[in-house]
């Protein structure tokens, strides 16, 4: 090849290493995949490390008391977690009433399709959003929602057990519904047995990475089997899915605190901005006749 077309090492400029010797992040190139988050200029890599750590410290401990304070402030720390299907705190509400009504039927259990479409929004808005996964659930039918859940649940036996392979492979007949979305259906049908297939969980118990999980059926057992022995060691009324839930509220609390941590800092640099803002120069323009005129009169 010619010499234009030989590769050479960018020597990195002056600005580049005042930066890294101050400790600040790098400049963010136009057209990368990572931006830098509107946190305060907190480095979200960091949050999510932190969040991690803090869930696999809640994992390691025996401490009953510890996790129930954790499942306790859960709703406090939803903070204003937002997208278009709702706050984070309605939409953990509608799915506990749906935990609610589920354990309270007699007859067979289903879901309908403003359940399940409760149920996508839930998942996005705890998670990574995926606007496209709940267009595609809202255009299933409601009598194939209805038959796929039924057949799912009743798979399930009295105590949450059963052949969850039956109940996972009746669930996969509905477009945009994948292992994680039906471990959530299962959650709600049965808390003793079954638990949602979480970020933050999969990171804690499993040791998964922040990128490159697999969410499929035994991940998804080996999770399970987890956090149902983790709910007997604790002991009382905990549950696999009460398990997951501090979990990921230990995992929320570390972003919370950045958070808080962040807001007095970006106040202070937007004040400082302001004081340190230059006064606005009088305008060359010269006045109106109007305003000539009045100046004339007074």
């Amino acid at each position: 090849p010619s010499a234009r077309h030989v590769w050479r090492r960018r020597v990195p400029g002056k600005r580049c290493v005042r930066r890294r010797r101050e400790g600040l992040p790098p400049v963010q190139a136009r057209g990368s995949a990572w931006r830098a988050p509107k946190t305060g200029g907190l480095d979200a890599r960091d949050s999510a490390t932190r969040s991690s750590e803090m869930a696999k410290a809640l994992w390691s401990s025996s401490s009953a008391e510890e996790w129930q304070g954790h499942l306790s402030a859960l709703e406090s720390r939803f903070g204003a977690k937002k997208t278009k299907y709702g706050t984070l705190a309605d939409l953990q509400t509608q799915f506990q009433a749906l935990c609610d009504r589920l354990a309270a039927a007699d007859g067979p259990k289903e879901l309908s399709k403003d359940d399940l479409v409760m149920v996508m929004g839930y998942k996005l808005t705890r998670g990574k959003m995926r606007p496209l996964m709940n267009k595609i659930v809202e255009g299933t039918s409601e009598t194939g929602v209805r038959e796929a859940t039924r057949a799912a649940l009743a798979a399930l036996d009295d105590e949450g057990g059963g052949d969850d392979k039956a109940a996972f492979k009746a669930l996969d007949q509905l477009h945009g519904v994948g292992v994680a979305t039906a471990s959530m259906i299962l959650a709600a049908a049965a808390p003793s047995q079954h638990v949602v297939m979480s970020d933050q969980s999969m990171e804690a118990i499993l040791d998964a990475p922040a990128h490159g999980k697999k969410y499929d059926l035994k991940s998804y057992a080996a999770l399970r089997d987890a956090c149902v022995a983790k709910a007997t060691a604790l002991g009382g009324d905990w549950t696999a899915y009460a398990v997951e839930q501090s979990l990921y509220s230990a995992a929320a609390a570390a972003l919370a605190v950045d958070v808080a941590a962040a807001a007095p800092s970006a106040a202070s640099a937007s004040a400082a901005a302001a004081s340190t803002k230059p006064a606005k120069k009088p305008s060359k323009r010269p006045a109106s006749k109007p305003a000539a005129k009045k100046a004339r009169k007074a």
